[in-house]
């Protein structure tokens, strides 16, 4: 099992790993290495819908696989 990647001081923990093609659908296995964390709604006006994040970083950049249950974005 993977630890959290956020800390007992909230910070968020970025695993490092090598380069990889990005699918854009998550399916690559680097993303095994980390889990999920869900990002807070900023609002409570209407549904209350999830978005979470995993982050990698590597030698050349960083990496973000977001799922958002609301498809607008604003």
């Amino acid at each position: 099992m993977l630890p959290s990647p956020v800390n007992e001081k909230n910070t968020l923990i970025i695993r490092k790993t090598s380069d990889f093609k990005i699918s854009g659908d998550g399916s690559a296995k680097e993303w095994e290495q980390t889990k999920w964390v869900k990002i807070p709604q900023r609002t409570t006006a209407g549904e209350n819908l999830l978005t979470k994040v995993k982050t990698l970083y590597s030698k050349d950049g960083l990496y973000f696989l977001f799922h958002c249950e609301d498809n607008i974005l604003f």
